[in-house]
This record gives structure tokens, sequence and C-alpha cells, in this order.
């Protein structure tokens, strides 16, 4: 790091010192428990969730209600969102992942808990039928070509994980751009439902996903955020 100025060094350093201590509470299984009321089987010890899941369990208390046909959308090793959703009573959950060992682990932390959850694999909307009321997709948003941004995250220099499980191509919109134009993905939204997308600000812009979403076809009904936490949750609908 001796090749930046000061202050920089700095930023750098409070940024990676916020990382670590971030990593271990994400990866605590007491505390993710504690945080989210969720079932963490033993097995799982990666990063169990992040500033996003926190703005979803915030926006869920907004839009969620009973009767409602819930996907979470790349559900990640516990389903945390569809464990969240469950809590609001919805008429069914599907819980889907292109990771297969995602999905196995998914399907055994949900086995015990007390609303019947569907996990899937799936890559976006293949393999996944019916519309949903609510679809929730907490996307994976790194930048790969700004090393600036995500040098300082734990593990960042084993690009395949990354990049299969975080990255979100170059720009850090690739994968969002498939879930706006897939058309099969967009059929799974029911007649005045609504996409809850939740993204870091800090790696990605809000105003590059907005105009992407707008350019699809999507409109913004509410944008759910709090202070002190980067990320930001959009909440989306077709437009009439």
């Amino acid at each position: 790091m001796g090749e930046f100025p000061l202050n920089q060094r700095l930023r750098l350093f409070a940024r990676s010192l916020h990382d670590r201590v971030m990593l271990r509470l994400r990866c605590s299984h007491r505390f993710s428990r504690w945080l989210l009321r969720v079932r963490v089987p033993d097995s799982v010890t990666a990063g169990l969730w992040d500033y996003t899941t926190l703005l979803f369990k915030k926006a869920l208390r907004r839009h969620a209600s009973p009767g409602l046909l819930v996907w979470d959308l790349g559900c990640g090793s516990i389903a945390v969102l569809a464990q969240i959703a469950a809590r609001c009573a919805p008429k069914g959950i599907v819980a889907s992942d292109l990771d297969p060992d995602c999905v196995a682990s998914a399907r055994n932390a949900v086995a015990e808990f007390e609303w019947p959850i569907e996990v899937i694999e799936s890559d976006l909307g293949e393999r996944i039928t019916g519309a949903f009321d609510l679809v929730l997709f907490n996307a994976p948003y790194l930048p790969l070509s700004r090393p600036d941004r995500l040098s300082s995250l734990p593990g960042f220099h084993e690009p395949e994980r990354y990049t299969r499980r975080f990255g979100g191509g170059a720009d850090g919109l690739d994968t969002i751009r498939r879930l706006f134009r897939d058309p099969v993905t967009r059929s799974r939204l029911a007649p005045g439902g609504k996409l809850l997308l939740g993204f870091n600000r800090f790696y990605l812009p809000q105003e590059l996903v907005e105009r992407d979403a707008a350019d699809t076809g999507l409109c913004v009904v509410d944008r759910v955020s709090a202070v002190g936490n980067p990320s930001l949750v959009i909440v989306l609908r077709e437009v009439p």
C-alpha cells in the first residue's frame, strides 16, 4: 500500500478493519440466530447475512402480508430471506439458488422450520413455476473490475469464489440485467406483484440500477434504507 497517499491508506485500513469485524459477526451462528431469528445449521460456516439482509427484514415488515406467494431468488446457504418472510404468514414460499451446495444447505436449514419452504436448484426463473406476489433478490453486485473497492474484502483474491457467489460482472450489474431482461423470470412476477431488489451502494451506484430498471419497464414504488447502512432495497413493479 506504500504507493497510495496516506489518507487513502488510512481509508483502506479502516475499510479492511470494518470488513473483518463484519465478517466475524456474519459468520457467528449465535449472533445470526439472535439478530435474524433464523435457523442456521452448524455445518454452515460462510457469511450468513449482510447489510442488505438487514434492510430486507425492514422491507418485509412494510410489504409482506398474510396470503402472499413469495419467491426468495438466490437464497444462499440458509434461505435467510425465505425464513424471515415465513413469519409474515404467506400463502407459500419458494427459495431457489443456482449453486447445488447452497440448495442442499438451504434444504437442511428449513427442514425443521414451522412453515414449509420449497427449495429448488434454479438459474433465475428456470424450473420455477407459478407467479409470485413478492420476489426477493439480494443480488450479487460486486464490480469485479474495481479492485480499489474490493481489495479490502477478506478472501477477495479467491476470484472463483467471488465470481460464482458474489460477482456481478465488470460493473456489478450483470446478474441484475439478466433478471430485468429474462422473460421467463419476469413472467414469475404476478400482476401487481413487487420485486424487492437489494444491493450495497458502496459497490453499485443506485442510479445505475434504477435507470436499468426503468429501461426494462419497471418503476420504483418504494426505497427502503436505514441510517448507517450502505445498502438499499428498491421495490419495483411493472409499469402499468
